[in-house]
């Protein structure tokens, strides 16, 4: 309906401008939807000032001058919050699009079970199902939860920008605008942890450089000291304090602020022989 408004609207103008031939020949085209996309156009752009000559289309039709004003294109700008809305609609999308397939291929499953005839048939069945779930499963882990083992340490940026770049793409969230957290666990490092936390520290701090607004390092202190005492609360106390040390070096350029958590022991699994 708005598209044969602004046709008739601008048809005196084309009237003028063109012969007889050419005026039929535009209203074919017109009738056959040829015109339709810059007509869309126009309309989108709710140009006050517009004219016959901005059309583009005459130019086919011999009007050597028409499309070459500078406000023929110009097109609304999208505000920030229709960008994040329709990026949101996208998302949601996506994952609604995820379970219905999750859906579909639980179906299919029970399907192939049911029609599967012998024991035989049926427990292969199974095997394969469980076969494409383990393959689901680890691919999700990979995406969320991606782990390696370096033999260099110069591959861990590497590895850590390639990893947030795949969780953007699939999440389709711009990397310049999430956060980063990094984590450090030096218990796991045993007696060795002040040693062994350098190069990690350092490697952490390089990424923490690039965008240090929206990132930040968590480090877990140790809970031993050294060989031979790995249990006195003094050596374990000095191994914090190292930890410390190390990371407020000027070399690294890190603020840092020294927290303690304190649980109450119920809140802690009973399975846990560790916290």
């Amino acid at each position: 309906m708005e598209i044969a408004c602004l046709f008739s609207h601008f048809m005196p103008d084309f009237e003028r401008m063109l012969s007889q031939e050419k005026l039929d020949d535009l209203c074919r085209r017109f009738c056959s939807g040829l015109l339709d996309s810059e007509l869309k156009e126009k309309i989108a752009t709710l140009n006050p000032e517009l004219t016959a000559k901005q059309f583009r289309f005459l130019k086919m039709l011999g009007v050597s001058d028409a499309g070459d004003s500078a406000t023929s294109d110009q097109r609304p700008e999208p505000s920030v919050s229709d960008a994040n809305q329709q990026m949101a609609d996208v998302v949601r999308m996506n994952k609604r699009k995820c379970e219905e397939v999750a859906t579909w291929t639980s179906y299919l499953n029970h399907v192939k079970i049911f029609s599967a005839k012998t024991h035989a048939m049926k427990e292969h069945a199974k095997d394969e199902i469980k076969e494409s779930n383990r393959t689901l499963v680890e691919r999700e882990q990979e995406r969320r939860f991606p782990i390696r083992t370096l033999d260099e340490t110069g591959h861990v940026p590497t590895f850590v920008q390639s990893s947030v770049q795949a969780w953007c793409d699939y999440e389709e969230a711009d990397k310049n605008l999430i956060y980063q957290v990094y984590f450090i666990n030096c218990c796991i490092l045993g007696y060795d942890a002040v040693v062994k936390s350098q190069n990690d520290f350092n490697i952490s701090a390089a990424h923490l450089a690039e965008d240090p607004q929206r990132s930040c390092l968590l480090v877990i202190a140790p809970n031993t000291g050294s060989w031979g005492n790995e249990y006195n609360e003094d050596d374990i106390r000095k191994a914090i304090d190292a930890i410390d040390a190390s990371l407020r070096h000027q070399d690294l350029r890190m603020s840092v602020s020294r927290v303690q958590f304190e649980f109450d022991e119920n809140s802690i699994h009973g399975k846990l022989d560790t916290c």
